[in-house]
């Protein structure tokens, strides 16, 4: 029986120290992974599909290019543009998709309320025929340059990579623009982090009309300590010194922000400033 005991915590203490190795997260954060998985795969679906205009075959097979365990996922979709997510009935996840606002996780707080997105209202963006940049335009093709672009999105998309849109601009003028099967310059697609450069071009023209400050700092109420001192820049640059795990890993703050927490602005928010420790060699007499 003892021998049984001892084997048994063996295996476990191994599992657990290999499982940063295996799994790529600690298996202590096992069941984050599972939410993860979920919430992960009813959001891209339902943006998918209810933004990008794709079918649901090809948002599924999208899915498994951000972790295998998408593939064990069961996606419902309803008349009423909502994406429930299973995973072997362990965890559930549901997305909504809004007119104007795309697709939102369904979440609600510590004391069960929901976000009540259903009351935002969203102006309608008519299209500009004016030349690209101030409107969508475009009359700068170079004939020589568009040939490369349509070939090298051809050639990736024969060889698996699935490249979407490439838009290439010289000059300030876009003199290419290319796209893959079923995808329009209409399409909206996924642009992750390329959004904080969005949100940087924006910020800027704000700054040009006089609408915001320069550089200011003391930028949230909630930052009334050290926190304070961070300036807008600062944080555009992604220099603000808050403590933040951007691995992408089950458990950290990265994967918490994207799709469990119910409020993201929240986890960023309430980071602190991150301390380092510094280690001093000293020698050993």
């Amino acid at each position: 029986m003892k021998k049984t005991i001892v084997i048994i915590i063996a295996v476990v203490a191994l599992l657990t120290a290999l499982s940063p190795k295996l799994l790529g997260f600690s298996v202590f954060h096992l069941g984050h992974a599972l939410q993860v998985a979920t919430s992960m795969s009813a959001k891209l679906a339902c943006s998918s599909v209810y933004v990008s205009g794709l079918d649901k075959q090809t948002a599924f097979s999208d899915l498994s290019s951000y972790s295998p365990a998408t593939k064990l996922v069961k996606l419902d979709y309803s008349e009423t543009h909502l994406v429930n997510a299973s995973l072997l009935g362990l965890s559930y996840a549901e997305a909504k998709y809004r007119e104007g606002l795309g697709c939102s996780l369904v979440l609600t707080n510590e004391i069960g309320e929901a976000v009540k997105l259903d009351d935002i209202s969203v102006p309608n963006i008519s299209k500009s025929t004016l030349a690209w940049p101030l409107g969508e335009t475009v009359e700068t093709i170079d004939t020589s340059m568009q040939l490369v672009l349509d070939n090298i999105v051809k050639n990736d998309n024969k060889w698996g990579f699935i490249t979407r849109a490439m838009l290439v601009v010289k000059n300030g003028k876009i003199v290419a623009e290319a796209y893959g099967n079923d995808i329009t310059s209409d399409t909206k697609l996924l642009g992750w982090s390329m959004t904080k450069s969005v949100t940087a071009i924006l910020i800027a023209r704000m700054q040009q009309l006089k609408l915001v400050s320069e550089n200011p700092n003391q930028l949230f109420p909630q930052w009334s300590d050290k926190r304070g001192d961070i300036r807008l820049q600062q944080m555009l640059n992604m220099a603000s010194g808050l403590e933040f795990d951007e691995t992408y890993a089950p458990g950290t703050d990265a994967t918490h922000m994207l799709f469990t927490a119910y409020s993201a602005s929240d986890v960023a928010i309430t980071s602190p400033i991150a301390t380092f420790l510094i280690l001093l060699a000293l020698p050993i007499y």
